[in-house]
């Protein structure tokens, strides 16, 4: 089976200081990066919009 997946990462961040929160670092590297990483193990490919 061949999946694509869509990472929707919206919102202008105003409650976490202004940065989008797909953006903010989880040990080191930023969230949208993480779960890319996670949609690429089961889905052939994958894209943001945000």
């Amino acid at each position: 089976m061949n999946l694509s997946g869509a990472i929707l990462a919206g919102g202008a961040g105003r409650r976490m200081g202004g940065t989008p929160k797909a953006w903010l670092p989880v040990e080191g590297k930023p969230m949208i990066a993480r779960i890319a990483e996670q949609m690429r193990s089961v889905c052939a490919d994958a894209a943001a919009a945000g």
